[in-house]
């Protein structure tokens, strides 16, 4: 199971394993949607900074916009190769950073992809590879996605545009 909390504090999201996603109250605890129309289960969510929309995937290879308010799908992003592990989206809505375990490899360790997408398009911006380095994580900031990854005893920061 993996969550996210809206960025107006409103709502928190979970996936399970039973490839449904339910939106919340976060006040609450109220059920006020659910996704249902997923094939696999998503390993990695994100909302939109204006917390309409929420970002889902897994090992579907693809990236989900479902409606934070209704639960429907509204879009999908073209499917890529490997697993979809990680998402963050920029604070102004127009991008997603999505981290990839490579083909057939679901070890921690083999994360070693990030995408970068532009929302407004559907296209990829970025791609990020660097063999025998484990992307622990990354945010967006100034337009750039700062994206720590390790290797060893060794971390390392990069600077994606």
């Amino acid at each position: 199971m993996y969550l996210a909390f809206s960025p107006d504090d409103t709502m928190l999201a979970s996936t399970d394993g039973d490839t449904a996603i339910r939106i919340y109250d976060a006040h609450t605890g109220t059920l006020r949607s659910t996704a249902s129309d997923l094939l696999l289960e998503s390993l990695a969510i994100d909302f939109s900074p204006d917390s309409k929309s929420l970002f889902v995937g897994g090992p579907d290879q693809t990236i989900s916009v479902i409606d934070s308010f209704t639960g429907k799908i509204r879009d999908t992003l073209p499917k890529q190769s490997g697993t979809l592990r990680g998402l963050v989206a920029s604070g102004d809505g127009k991008q997603i950073a999505a981290i990839y375990n490579l083909p057939k490899r679901f070890d921690d360790a083999s994360i070693s992809v990030v995408l970068l997408w532009d929302l407004g398009t559907r296209a990829m911006r970025a791609r990020f590879e660097q063999p025998g380095i484990t992307v622990l994580g990354g945010a967006f900031a100034h337009g750039r996605f700062l994206l720590v990854g390790g290797s060893g005893n060794k971390l390392s920061i990069w600077s994606i545009e």
